[in-house]
């Protein structure tokens, strides 16, 4: 099956399903940074990237490589010429926000709120136009041919799988939310539906602290809006 005959399918299903609301804050998946065959090790970098451009639509990311090595280097305060490949803490990617002077929201989640009440935060922070920034056990999340994680993943020496996460919006389908997500790890992670109780479940097991960013906007648009 072609891939475009894959994603009719899957677009059908989602409408036979019974969508009855859905917030998308990035429809195009504009901001989505990926390298051409993933990555294991940058997904902080990454995510962060994608953060900031979502607070700075104007930003272009020529080199990806560079543009991580940078980040790597504003965050460990060290002017090498390579930074290490060590995985980012939550810290380390509100420190390169703030060095990058993009404005930001960190929360953490009780985990002894109900799965209802985390979902209708996280939900409350998407209908303002933010993006979300998590970081789970992607072991805690099943796989899926169009929903949830599109590969395969695995203990790695008896640690969790952490993993950076941005979240777009959301959909609900008879009832049940679905959380749409731009996944760094595969080039399939553009726009890709996870479902919001293994989301929620995965964030609570984890890391329950959040990031969310509110979008910026280009020149262009401001001018214009002004001038209307």
């Amino acid at each position: 099956m072609t891939i475009i005959k894959k994603l009719l399918l899957s677009t059908l299903l989602l409408f036979s399903y019974g969508i009855s609301h859905a917030q998308s804050n990035d429809p195009g998946g504009t901001t989505f940074i990926a390298k051409p065959f993933g990555d294991i090790s940058n997904c902080g970098p990454i995510s962060a990237l994608m953060l900031e451009k979502y607070s700075k639509p104007e930003l272009k990311i020529v080199n990806l490589r560079k543009k991580i090595e940078k980040a790597r280097r504003i965050v460990s305060g060290r002017n090498i010429k390579t930074a290490s490949n060590s995985w980012w803490r939550m810290d380390d990617v509100k420190k390169y926000l703030k060095k990058s002077n993009v404005s930001f929201t960190a929360k953490k989640i009780p985990r002894t709120l109900s799965f209802e009440d985390n979902e209708k935060y996280m939900i409350s922070v998407l209908d303002k136009g933010n993006v979300m920034l998590i970081n789970v056990n992607m072991n805690d999340i099943p796989r899926g041919s169009t929903v949830n994680k599109p590969y395969i993943t695995f203990p790695l020496l008896g640690k969790a799988w952490g993993h950076y996460l941005v979240i777009v919006g959301y959909k609900k389908i008879n009832g049940k939310v679905f959380f749409n997500i731009h996944d760094s790890y595969s080039i399939k992670g553009r726009n890709r539906l996870f479902n919001g109780f293994n989301i929620v479940k995965a964030i609570k097991h984890y890391n329950h602290e959040v990031i969310s960013v509110k979008k910026g906007y280009k020149l262009d648009d401001v001018w214009a809006s002004l001038l209307d």
